[in-house]
Protein backbone atom coordinates (compact mmCIF):
# COMPACT_ATOMS: atom_id res chain seq x y z
CA UNK A 1 0.00 0.00 0.00
CA UNK A 2 1.61 3.37 -0.78
CA UNK A 3 1.11 6.66 1.25
CA UNK A 4 2.16 9.28 -0.84
CA UNK A 5 4.33 11.38 0.87
CA UNK A 6 2.05 14.83 0.41
CA UNK A 7 0.01 13.39 2.99
CA UNK A 8 2.31 13.06 5.61
CA UNK A 9 3.61 16.05 4.45
CA UNK A 10 0.38 17.83 5.89
CA UNK A 11 -0.44 16.01 8.59
CA UNK A 12 3.72 17.57 10.23
CA UNK A 13 1.80 20.74 9.15
CA UNK A 14 -1.04 20.53 11.33
CA UNK A 15 1.03 18.95 14.46
CA UNK A 16 -0.11 15.51 14.67
CA UNK A 17 3.47 13.51 15.09
CA UNK A 18 2.37 10.08 15.63
CA UNK A 19 2.02 8.53 11.95
CA UNK A 20 3.80 6.41 9.57
CA UNK A 21 3.90 6.02 6.07
CA UNK A 22 3.76 2.69 5.12
CA UNK A 23 5.43 2.22 1.58
CA UNK A 24 4.75 -1.17 -0.47
CA UNK A 25 7.80 -0.09 -3.06
CA UNK A 26 11.19 0.59 -2.09
CA UNK A 27 10.71 4.38 -3.02
CA UNK A 28 8.49 7.12 -1.64
CA UNK A 29 6.59 8.49 -4.62
CA UNK A 30 4.55 6.81 -6.18
CA UNK A 31 3.76 7.39 -10.01
CA UNK A 32 6.14 9.96 -9.46
CA UNK A 33 9.35 8.32 -10.20
CA UNK A 34 12.33 10.39 -11.87
CA UNK A 35 15.33 8.44 -12.39
CA UNK A 36 18.53 9.09 -13.54
CA UNK A 37 19.34 9.31 -17.49
CA UNK A 38 23.05 9.90 -18.47
CA UNK A 39 24.18 13.27 -17.00
CA UNK A 40 20.55 14.18 -15.94
CA UNK A 41 16.74 12.60 -15.10
CA UNK A 42 13.70 11.24 -17.09
CA UNK A 43 10.15 10.77 -15.49
CA UNK A 44 8.62 7.51 -15.90
CA UNK A 45 5.43 8.71 -14.00
CA UNK A 46 4.20 11.99 -13.74
CA UNK A 47 6.22 14.85 -15.69
CA UNK A 48 3.97 17.92 -16.05
CA UNK A 49 2.23 20.16 -13.95
CA UNK A 50 -1.29 20.54 -15.26
CA UNK A 51 -2.22 24.53 -14.86
CA UNK A 52 -1.40 27.19 -12.50
CA UNK A 53 -4.50 28.70 -11.23
CA UNK A 54 -4.86 27.21 -7.89
CA UNK A 55 -2.88 24.20 -8.56
CA UNK A 56 -1.26 23.48 -5.68
CA UNK A 57 1.75 21.91 -6.93
CA UNK A 58 2.33 24.74 -9.12
CA UNK A 59 2.61 27.17 -6.06
CA UNK A 60 4.84 25.25 -3.96
CA UNK A 61 7.24 24.36 -7.06
CA UNK A 62 7.07 27.58 -7.77
CA UNK A 63 8.00 28.66 -4.46
CA UNK A 64 10.83 26.53 -4.88
CA UNK A 65 12.02 27.66 -7.69
CA UNK A 66 11.56 24.39 -9.31
CA UNK A 67 9.78 25.09 -12.28
CA UNK A 68 11.00 26.05 -15.90
CA UNK A 69 9.66 30.09 -16.96
CA UNK A 70 9.30 29.56 -20.51
CA UNK A 71 5.90 28.47 -22.41
CA UNK A 72 5.55 25.00 -23.16
CA UNK A 73 4.49 23.19 -26.73
CA UNK A 74 3.27 19.41 -25.68
CA UNK A 75 1.46 17.85 -28.95
CA UNK A 76 2.28 14.43 -27.63
CA UNK A 77 -0.26 15.50 -24.33
CA UNK A 78 -3.02 16.32 -26.15
CA UNK A 79 -2.99 19.91 -25.58
CA UNK A 80 -3.51 21.49 -29.16
CA UNK A 81 -2.11 25.41 -28.92
CA UNK A 82 -3.03 28.01 -30.97
CA UNK A 83 0.45 28.91 -31.73
CA UNK A 84 2.31 30.04 -35.20
CA UNK A 85 5.28 28.39 -33.40
CA UNK A 86 5.14 24.96 -33.92
CA UNK A 87 8.51 23.02 -34.53
CA UNK A 88 6.96 19.65 -34.80
CA UNK A 89 6.76 17.65 -38.24
CA UNK A 90 3.82 15.63 -39.53
CA UNK A 91 3.51 12.99 -41.48
CA UNK A 92 0.77 10.75 -43.30
CA UNK A 93 1.31 6.98 -42.84
CA UNK A 94 2.44 6.90 -46.85
CA UNK A 95 5.37 9.67 -46.09
CA UNK A 96 4.04 12.70 -47.16
CA UNK A 97 5.03 15.68 -45.18
CA UNK A 98 2.40 17.90 -44.48
CA UNK A 99 2.87 21.56 -44.09
CA UNK A 100 2.66 23.22 -40.40
CA UNK A 101 0.47 26.09 -41.65
CA UNK A 102 -2.29 23.14 -42.91
CA UNK A 103 -2.35 21.44 -39.52
CA UNK A 104 -2.55 24.50 -37.53
CA UNK A 105 -5.50 25.41 -39.19
CA UNK A 106 -6.93 21.98 -39.30
CA UNK A 107 -5.95 21.57 -35.60
CA UNK A 108 -8.10 24.80 -34.73
CA UNK A 109 -11.26 22.96 -36.35
CA UNK A 110 -11.12 20.11 -34.11
CA UNK A 111 -10.00 22.11 -30.75
CA UNK A 112 -13.16 23.89 -31.54
CA UNK A 113 -15.05 20.46 -31.23
CA UNK A 114 -13.43 19.51 -28.04
CA UNK A 115 -14.49 23.39 -26.62
CA UNK A 116 -18.29 22.26 -27.77
CA UNK A 117 -17.37 19.17 -25.96
CA UNK A 118 -16.74 20.93 -22.51
CA UNK A 119 -20.00 23.57 -23.03
CA UNK A 120 -22.31 20.92 -23.04
CA UNK A 121 -22.10 20.73 -19.05
CA UNK A 122 -24.46 23.75 -19.24
CA UNK A 123 -27.00 22.30 -21.71
CA UNK A 124 -29.37 19.27 -22.13
CA UNK A 125 -27.78 16.70 -24.26
CA UNK A 126 -28.39 12.97 -25.09
CA UNK A 127 -25.09 12.17 -26.18
CA UNK A 128 -23.26 9.21 -23.97
CA UNK A 129 -19.78 9.12 -24.51
CA UNK A 130 -16.84 11.73 -26.34
CA UNK A 131 -16.39 9.69 -29.10
CA UNK A 132 -19.95 9.28 -30.09
CA UNK A 133 -20.07 13.76 -29.71
CA UNK A 134 -16.84 14.24 -31.12
CA UNK A 135 -18.14 11.86 -34.43
CA UNK A 136 -21.10 13.83 -34.71
CA UNK A 137 -19.66 17.47 -34.24
CA UNK A 138 -16.61 16.50 -36.74
CA UNK A 139 -18.91 15.18 -39.32
CA UNK A 140 -21.21 18.75 -39.25
CA UNK A 141 -17.97 20.86 -39.39
CA UNK A 142 -16.80 19.02 -42.37
CA UNK A 143 -19.99 18.95 -44.66
CA UNK A 144 -20.41 22.97 -44.10
CA UNK A 145 -16.51 23.45 -44.86
CA UNK A 146 -15.38 24.86 -48.10
CA UNK A 147 -11.82 22.85 -48.64
CA UNK A 148 -10.52 21.32 -51.69
CA UNK A 149 -9.39 17.84 -51.79
CA UNK A 150 -5.70 17.98 -50.05
CA UNK A 151 -7.00 20.13 -46.73
CA UNK A 152 -9.90 17.92 -46.32
CA UNK A 153 -7.39 15.05 -45.90
CA UNK A 154 -5.23 17.24 -43.35
CA UNK A 155 -8.20 17.97 -41.25
CA UNK A 156 -9.48 14.17 -41.08
CA UNK A 157 -5.75 13.54 -40.27
CA UNK A 158 -5.48 15.71 -37.96
CA UNK A 159 -8.53 14.79 -36.21
CA UNK A 160 -7.52 11.22 -35.93
CA UNK A 161 -4.43 11.97 -34.54
CA UNK A 162 -6.11 14.51 -31.71
CA UNK A 163 -8.42 11.53 -31.00
CA UNK A 164 -5.69 9.23 -30.12
CA UNK A 165 -3.97 12.00 -28.07
CA UNK A 166 -6.68 12.50 -26.16
CA UNK A 167 -6.39 8.58 -25.14
CA UNK A 168 -3.55 9.05 -23.41
CA UNK A 169 -4.93 12.21 -22.07
CA UNK A 170 -7.69 9.98 -20.60
CA UNK A 171 -5.87 6.66 -20.09
CA UNK A 172 -8.81 5.24 -21.68
CA UNK A 173 -9.17 2.30 -24.77
CA UNK A 174 -11.18 3.97 -26.73
CA UNK A 175 -13.38 7.81 -26.77
CA UNK A 176 -16.80 5.72 -26.78
CA UNK A 177 -15.68 3.99 -23.58
CA UNK A 178 -15.33 8.18 -21.89
CA UNK A 179 -18.57 9.26 -20.08
CA UNK A 180 -19.25 12.32 -21.46
CA UNK A 181 -20.72 14.35 -18.44
CA UNK A 182 -17.33 12.72 -16.65
CA UNK A 183 -14.79 13.88 -19.18
CA UNK A 184 -16.81 17.74 -18.63
CA UNK A 185 -16.64 17.40 -15.06
CA UNK A 186 -12.59 17.65 -15.23
CA UNK A 187 -11.53 20.39 -14.49
CA UNK A 188 -9.03 22.57 -16.19
CA UNK A 189 -6.68 24.70 -13.85
CA UNK A 190 -6.03 28.38 -15.54
CA UNK A 191 -3.04 29.37 -16.77
CA UNK A 192 -0.22 27.19 -18.74
CA UNK A 193 -1.87 23.84 -19.59
CA UNK A 194 1.69 21.81 -18.95
CA UNK A 195 4.67 23.24 -17.03
CA UNK A 196 7.75 21.95 -17.14
CA UNK A 197 9.87 21.62 -13.98
CA UNK A 198 13.59 22.38 -14.87
CA UNK A 199 14.92 19.05 -13.78
CA UNK A 200 12.39 16.59 -13.65
CA UNK A 201 9.23 16.37 -11.57
CA UNK A 202 10.71 14.32 -8.56
CA UNK A 203 12.61 17.19 -7.45
CA UNK A 204 9.43 18.37 -5.73
CA UNK A 205 9.89 15.45 -3.44
CA UNK A 206 13.16 15.98 -1.84
CA UNK A 207 12.24 19.37 -0.10
CA UNK A 208 9.41 17.21 0.87
CA UNK A 209 10.59 14.00 2.51
CA UNK A 210 13.59 16.10 4.15
CA UNK A 211 11.37 16.75 6.82
CA UNK A 212 9.96 13.68 7.53
CA UNK A 213 12.01 11.66 9.97
CA UNK A 214 13.17 8.74 8.66
CA UNK A 215 11.72 7.13 11.38
CA UNK A 216 8.32 7.47 10.06
CA UNK A 217 8.80 5.67 6.74
CA UNK A 218 8.56 2.14 6.04
CA UNK A 219 9.67 1.15 2.72
CA UNK A 220 8.58 -2.28 1.20
CA UNK A 221 5.60 -3.01 3.06
CA UNK A 222 2.81 -4.08 1.34
CA UNK A 223 -0.84 -4.32 3.25
CA UNK A 224 -3.13 -7.53 2.94
CA UNK A 225 -5.46 -6.09 5.79
CA UNK A 226 -6.65 -3.38 7.46
CA UNK A 227 -9.14 -4.35 10.25
CA UNK A 228 -11.91 -1.89 12.77
CA UNK A 229 -12.94 -3.76 15.05
CA UNK A 230 -16.28 -2.22 16.20
CA UNK A 231 -17.11 -0.60 19.50
CA UNK A 232 -15.57 2.32 21.14
CA UNK A 233 -12.77 4.76 18.99
CA UNK A 234 -10.21 4.76 21.70
CA UNK A 235 -10.34 0.74 22.92
CA UNK A 236 -10.79 -0.42 19.36
CA UNK A 237 -8.01 0.53 17.36
CA UNK A 238 -7.03 -0.41 13.20
CA UNK A 239 -5.13 -3.36 13.24
CA UNK A 240 -3.13 -3.02 10.10
CA UNK A 241 -1.11 -6.29 8.20
CA UNK A 242 1.73 -6.09 6.19
CA UNK A 243 2.73 -8.77 4.05
CA UNK A 244 6.08 -9.47 5.93
CA UNK A 245 3.84 -10.44 9.13
CA UNK A 246 4.45 -7.11 10.57
CA UNK A 247 1.06 -5.14 11.70
CA UNK A 248 0.37 -1.76 13.63
CA UNK A 249 -2.32 -0.36 15.42
CA UNK A 250 -3.70 2.96 14.49
CA UNK A 251 -7.18 5.14 15.35
CA UNK A 252 -6.96 6.27 11.65
CA UNK A 253 -6.09 5.26 8.56
CA UNK A 254 -5.81 7.02 4.89
CA UNK A 255 -5.73 4.52 2.32
CA UNK A 256 -3.74 6.06 -1.20
CA UNK A 257 -3.83 3.04 -3.17
CA UNK A 258 -4.09 3.79 -6.62
CA UNK A 259 -7.84 2.68 -7.73
CA UNK A 260 -6.09 -0.19 -9.74
CA UNK A 261 -4.82 -1.90 -6.49
CA UNK A 262 -8.25 -1.29 -5.09
CA UNK A 263 -9.88 -2.91 -7.89
CA UNK A 264 -7.38 -5.60 -7.11
CA UNK A 265 -7.80 -5.79 -3.62
CA UNK A 266 -10.74 -3.97 -1.95
CA UNK A 267 -12.74 -7.09 -1.81
CA UNK A 268 -10.05 -8.89 0.21
CA UNK A 269 -8.18 -6.24 2.19
CA UNK A 270 -10.96 -4.66 4.47
CA UNK A 271 -12.38 -6.07 7.41
CA UNK A 272 -14.94 -5.90 7.82
CA UNK A 273 -16.33 -5.74 3.73
CA UNK A 274 -16.34 -2.89 2.20
CA UNK A 275 -19.98 -1.45 1.87
CA UNK A 276 -21.78 -2.73 -1.11
CA UNK A 277 -22.01 1.00 -2.93
CA UNK A 278 -18.15 1.64 -2.72
CA UNK A 279 -17.76 -1.93 -3.99
CA UNK A 280 -19.77 -1.66 -6.71
CA UNK A 281 -18.00 2.01 -7.47
CA UNK A 282 -14.59 0.82 -7.47
CA UNK A 283 -15.21 -1.85 -9.89
CA UNK A 284 -17.02 0.36 -12.69
CA UNK A 285 -14.76 3.48 -12.66
CA UNK A 286 -12.10 3.73 -15.27
CA UNK A 287 -7.88 3.30 -14.68
CA UNK A 288 -6.02 2.77 -17.95
CA UNK A 289 -2.44 2.25 -18.28
CA UNK A 290 -0.08 5.13 -20.22
CA UNK A 291 3.35 4.33 -20.87
CA UNK A 292 6.13 5.73 -21.66
CA UNK A 293 9.09 4.90 -24.48
CA UNK A 294 12.85 6.17 -24.77
CA UNK A 295 14.80 5.50 -27.31
CA UNK A 296 18.68 7.22 -27.75
CA UNK A 297 20.27 7.32 -30.48
CA UNK A 298 24.16 8.01 -30.91
CA UNK A 299 23.12 10.38 -33.84
CA UNK A 300 20.03 13.02 -34.36
CA UNK A 301 18.40 11.87 -37.45
CA UNK A 302 15.55 14.54 -37.17
CA UNK A 303 17.46 17.64 -37.09
CA UNK A 304 18.37 19.94 -34.00
CA UNK A 305 15.70 21.83 -34.57
CA UNK A 306 12.49 19.45 -34.34
CA UNK A 307 10.70 19.30 -31.27
CA UNK A 308 8.67 16.37 -32.09
CA UNK A 309 7.91 14.06 -35.01
CA UNK A 310 3.75 13.47 -35.35
CA UNK A 311 2.61 10.40 -37.19
CA UNK A 312 -1.37 10.78 -38.40
CA UNK A 313 -2.49 7.65 -37.68
CA UNK A 314 -4.06 5.14 -40.40
CA UNK A 315 -7.71 5.51 -41.00
CA UNK A 316 -8.39 2.07 -39.38
CA UNK A 317 -6.13 2.72 -36.37
CA UNK A 318 -8.20 2.38 -33.60
CA UNK A 319 -10.40 -0.04 -34.33
CA UNK A 320 -6.98 -2.03 -35.20
CA UNK A 321 -6.25 -1.29 -31.58
CA UNK A 322 -9.77 -2.58 -30.23
CA UNK A 323 -9.40 -5.36 -31.82
CA UNK A 324 -8.62 -9.22 -31.09
CA UNK A 325 -4.98 -8.52 -33.01
CA UNK A 326 -3.26 -6.54 -30.91
CA UNK A 327 -0.07 -8.30 -31.03
CA UNK A 328 -0.39 -6.80 -34.87
CA UNK A 329 -1.50 -4.23 -34.44
CA UNK A 330 0.14 -2.04 -31.15
CA UNK A 331 2.58 -0.08 -32.59
CA UNK A 332 -0.64 1.92 -33.97
CA UNK A 333 -1.11 3.57 -30.96
CA UNK A 334 2.76 5.26 -31.25
CA UNK A 335 1.25 8.50 -33.33
CA UNK A 336 4.14 10.72 -32.42
CA UNK A 337 7.97 11.32 -30.73
CA UNK A 338 8.86 13.89 -28.83
CA UNK A 339 12.31 15.19 -29.12
CA UNK A 340 14.55 15.74 -25.56
CA UNK A 341 16.69 18.72 -26.22
CA UNK A 342 15.26 21.20 -23.59
CA UNK A 343 15.44 18.21 -21.11
CA UNK A 344 19.06 18.16 -21.09
CA UNK A 345 18.97 14.94 -23.44
CA UNK A 346 19.28 15.96 -27.39
CA UNK A 347 19.77 12.84 -28.87
CA UNK A 348 16.77 11.19 -27.28
CA UNK A 349 12.97 10.67 -28.71
CA UNK A 350 10.07 10.17 -26.05
CA UNK A 351 6.51 8.38 -26.82
CA UNK A 352 3.59 7.45 -25.31
CA UNK A 353 0.60 4.99 -26.16
CA UNK A 354 -2.25 3.99 -23.92
CA UNK A 355 -4.99 1.43 -23.60
CA UNK A 356 -4.61 -2.46 -24.72
CA UNK A 357 -1.53 -1.64 -26.88
CA UNK A 358 0.52 0.10 -23.51
CA UNK A 359 -0.67 -2.86 -21.55
CA UNK A 360 0.81 -5.64 -24.59
CA UNK A 361 3.82 -3.76 -24.93
CA UNK A 362 5.10 -4.66 -21.47
CA UNK A 363 5.33 -7.99 -22.52
CA UNK A 364 7.46 -7.59 -25.16
CA UNK A 365 11.42 -7.56 -25.03
CA UNK A 366 13.09 -4.52 -25.44
CA UNK A 367 14.79 -5.81 -29.23
CA UNK A 368 10.97 -6.38 -30.38
CA UNK A 369 9.75 -2.91 -29.06
CA UNK A 370 12.74 -0.91 -30.86
CA UNK A 371 11.86 -3.18 -34.06
CA UNK A 372 8.27 -2.35 -34.64
CA UNK A 373 9.13 1.42 -33.43
CA UNK A 374 11.64 1.98 -35.79
CA UNK A 375 9.58 0.10 -38.76
CA UNK A 376 6.97 2.59 -37.96
CA UNK A 377 9.44 5.60 -38.29
CA UNK A 378 10.78 4.19 -41.28
CA UNK A 379 7.06 3.69 -42.82
CA UNK A 380 6.13 7.60 -42.22
CA UNK A 381 9.58 8.68 -42.97
CA UNK A 382 10.24 6.79 -45.95
CA UNK A 383 13.82 5.92 -44.62
CA UNK A 384 15.32 2.95 -44.43
CA UNK A 385 18.36 4.21 -43.29
CA UNK A 386 17.58 5.15 -39.83
CA UNK A 387 20.05 4.22 -37.30
CA UNK A 388 18.87 1.79 -34.54
CA UNK A 389 18.72 3.02 -31.18
CA UNK A 390 21.92 2.50 -28.74
CA UNK A 391 19.41 2.77 -25.73
CA UNK A 392 15.90 2.26 -24.75
CA UNK A 393 13.87 2.85 -21.15
CA UNK A 394 9.94 2.22 -20.98
CA UNK A 395 7.83 2.09 -18.03
CA UNK A 396 5.15 -1.23 -17.44
CA UNK A 397 3.16 0.35 -14.89
CA UNK A 398 0.14 -2.03 -15.83
CA UNK A 399 2.40 -4.13 -14.54
CA UNK A 400 3.61 -2.99 -11.69
CA UNK A 401 1.43 -5.16 -8.69
CA UNK A 402 1.38 -1.58 -6.82
CA UNK A 403 -0.37 0.59 -9.45
CA UNK A 404 -1.71 -1.77 -11.72
CA UNK A 405 -2.39 1.21 -14.49
CA UNK A 406 -1.60 5.00 -14.72
CA UNK A 407 -4.67 7.12 -13.62
CA UNK A 408 -8.08 7.31 -13.68
CA UNK A 409 -11.16 8.26 -16.38
CA UNK A 410 -14.96 8.28 -15.89
CA UNK A 411 -16.34 5.51 -18.29
CA UNK A 412 -20.09 5.60 -19.84
CA UNK A 413 -20.84 2.67 -17.16
CA UNK A 414 -19.90 4.70 -14.64
CA UNK A 415 -21.61 7.59 -12.75
CA UNK A 416 -19.86 11.03 -12.19
CA UNK A 417 -20.56 10.72 -8.25
CA UNK A 418 -18.04 8.08 -8.16
CA UNK A 419 -15.14 9.95 -7.01
CA UNK A 420 -16.93 11.11 -4.51
CA UNK A 421 -18.59 7.81 -3.76
CA UNK A 422 -14.53 6.49 -3.35
CA UNK A 423 -13.52 9.14 -0.95
CA UNK A 424 -16.24 8.60 1.80
CA UNK A 425 -14.68 7.38 4.75
CA UNK A 426 -15.57 4.02 6.98
CA UNK A 427 -17.88 3.90 8.72
CA UNK A 428 -18.73 7.79 8.08
CA UNK A 429 -17.50 11.17 7.49
CA UNK A 430 -18.70 12.04 11.40
CA UNK A 431 -16.83 8.85 12.67
CA UNK A 432 -13.39 8.52 10.06
CA UNK A 433 -11.74 5.76 11.06
CA UNK A 434 -10.84 4.24 6.86
CA UNK A 435 -10.27 7.36 4.97
CA UNK A 436 -9.21 7.49 1.56
CA UNK A 437 -7.57 10.16 -1.39
CA UNK A 438 -5.73 9.98 -3.97
CA UNK A 439 -6.44 11.46 -8.02
CA UNK A 440 -8.90 8.91 -8.80
CA UNK A 441 -10.63 10.30 -5.56
CA UNK A 442 -11.12 13.83 -6.45
CA UNK A 443 -14.57 14.90 -8.88
CA UNK A 444 -12.73 17.46 -10.46
CA UNK A 445 -9.01 16.99 -10.96
CA UNK A 446 -9.20 12.99 -10.79
CA UNK A 447 -5.90 11.63 -13.02
CA UNK A 448 -3.64 14.64 -11.92
CA UNK A 449 -1.14 15.17 -9.08
CA UNK A 450 -2.70 18.09 -7.59
CA UNK A 451 -5.95 16.28 -7.45
CA UNK A 452 -4.12 13.65 -5.53
CA UNK A 453 -2.52 15.65 -3.14
CA UNK A 454 -5.85 18.08 -3.11
CA UNK A 455 -7.58 14.97 -1.65
CA UNK A 456 -5.02 14.19 0.84
CA UNK A 457 -5.13 17.89 2.29
CA UNK A 458 -9.09 17.21 2.61
CA UNK A 459 -8.91 14.03 4.80
CA UNK A 460 -5.95 15.23 6.83
CA UNK A 461 -8.25 18.31 7.25
CA UNK A 462 -11.47 15.81 8.17
CA UNK A 463 -9.19 13.84 10.84
CA UNK A 464 -8.05 16.75 12.01
CA UNK A 465 -11.36 18.48 12.73
CA UNK A 466 -12.91 15.05 14.63
CA UNK A 467 -10.11 15.15 16.87
CA UNK A 468 -11.06 18.66 18.00
CA UNK A 469 -14.65 17.56 18.30
CA UNK A 470 -13.60 14.80 20.10
CA UNK A 471 -11.04 17.09 22.57
CA UNK A 472 -13.67 19.71 22.95
CA UNK A 473 -16.31 17.25 24.10
CA UNK A 474 -14.06 16.37 27.02
CA UNK A 475 -14.21 19.76 28.23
Amino acid sequence: MSVNVFFFFIFIRVSFQDIVILEAQGRLGGRIHSVPYNDGSIDLGAQWVHGQHGNPIYHMAKELGLLQQRPLYSSLHGMVQSSTEWLDEFYMPDGERVPRELVLKASKIVDAILGECWELSSIKHSYKSVGEFSRDRFATHVKGMKVDEKEAKVIESVYRWIRMLELVENACHSLDHLDINGYNQYTICGGQPNVDFTNTFGSILQPIVAVIPTSKIKLNKPVNKIKLKSGDYVAAPIIVQCADGSQFETKHVIVTISLGCLKANAASMFDPALPPYKLRTIERMGFGTVNKIYLEFTDIFWGEEVEGIQLFPEETCEADLLGKDIAANWQKAIVGFATLQKYGHPKALQTFLSGHAAEYMETLDDDTVIDMLMQRLKQYLRRSDLPRPCRIVRTAWHGNPYVRGSYSHIPVKASSQDPNNISQPIPSRENPRILFAGEATHPRYYSTVHGAMISGRREAKTIFTFQKQKEQVKY
